[in-house]
């Protein structure tokens, strides 16, 4: 299958759009790192995840040894989300003849009104 990106990879999001001949049209927004999207979108909350998680597990810790701080557990939860959800990677559509040309006719719109005409 075809497919092509649009956007930088140091970018948080890409669109990528694929397609098989004489079959179907797909559009999807992914994050081009590898990462799940776990990770991208509750990257910036590991310190309240971690204040969750240190507030079910603090039975866990055992006395004197020195506890790990809520942004480092947060991330620890989004790694093991990342490992085991790492086929949701992005969002994808299909869409039929009907629904691409409605895509071409918004963003053609949208650009025309954010930037001006195309002469």
């Amino acid at each position: 299958m075809p497919r092509e990106t649009i956007g930088a990879h140091d970018e948080q999001f890409v669109v990528r759009i694929g397609w098989q001949a004489d079959r179907e049209v797909q559009i999807g927004i992914e994050q081009p790192e590898g990462r799940s999207l776990f990770w991208t979108l509750l990257a910036n909350r590991a310190e309240h995840i971690g204040a969750e998680v240190r507030r079910i597990v603090a039975e866990a810790n055992e006395p004197g040894t020195q506890p790990l701080g809520d942004t480092k557990i947060g991330e620890q939860v989004l790694n093991m989300l990342d490992t085991s959800a790492s086929s949701y990677a992005g969002v994808w559509s299909t869409l039929g003849r009907h629904e691409c040309n409605q895509v071409i006719r918004v963003l053609r719109r949208a650009r025309d009104q954010a930037y001006g005409r195309d002469e």
